[in-house]
């Protein structure tokens, strides 16, 4: 249908440009104008063609979906230490995915640490020594910002934070989804709704409370597909 309106107004557009009716006899030249309307028409059915072929543009906000994230404490009242560190380990473990930048401190002391929580404290101290701060007087060491990359310095930060006086994880957004203080005691999450899932499903719904601490943080994501 396109295909012939075009046709129709380019042959037309044409012979009226050189001042030609199709009608009129005694038209001289007529076979090479035709000529040239045939040629015309060919070249708007290629650009029509083309055009028509031409992949649609993809938007940024086709596949952007939006997530909402919620804040809540831990109840953890009643539970031993040991269930508190499983806890909190499985909470880094869960919003590994969300997380930009950690940072922990490392309290002196520590001669009843678990061997794995002692192993993963002189890894942090080594990052310390670079990027952090280290009071010798106190055998007290923060370990600064560190870029979370998901390798052995990560381990070593799921491991020991249950265990820290002060532990928080940000997102790339710059919001704390994870801080930990007194030893795992007090945890504040923001978690969403598939974490939070994942989570109760591990220690009940009961154990996450809802603090109301703020709006809800709306993020934007690309989805899988």
């Amino acid at each position: 249908m396109t295909t012939a309106v075009l046709q129709h107004a380019s042959s037309k557009t044409a012979r009226q440009h050189v001042g030609l009716h199709p009608g009129r006899p005694g038209c001289q030249g007529r076979r090479l104008i035709d000529g040239l309307v045939v040629a015309l028409v060919a070249s708007t059915q290629i650009v029509l063609l083309m055009h028509s072929h031409r992949p649609p543009e993809r938007r940024l906000h086709d596949t952007a979906m939006v997530e909402t994230m919620e804040a809540f404490i831990l109840d953890s009242d009643g539970w031993s230490h040991a269930d508190v560190v499983e806890a909190c380990r499985l909470i880094l473990r869960t919003v590994a995915v969300s997380a930009s930048r950690c940072e922990t401190d490392i309290p002196g002391g520590g001669e009843d640490w678990p061997p794995d929580v002692r192993s993963a404290a002189e890894v942090l101290r080594q990052i310390a020594s670079r990027t952090g701060r280290v009071e010798r007087r106190y055998d007290y060491v923060q370990t600064g910002i560190i870029e979370v990359a998901r390798d052995e310095v990560w381990s070593a930060f799921v491991t020991f934070a249950p265990w820290a006086y002060d532990a928080t994880v940000w997102d790339p957004a710059g919001d704390d989804i994870v801080s930990l203080a007194d030893e795992g005691r007090s945890a504040f999450v923001r978690l969403t709704p598939e974490h939070y899932g994942a989570i109760a499903a591990e220690l009940g719904q009961a154990s996450l409370i809802p603090t109301g601490r703020g709006p809800r943080v709306a993020r934007r994501r690309r989805s899988r597909a």
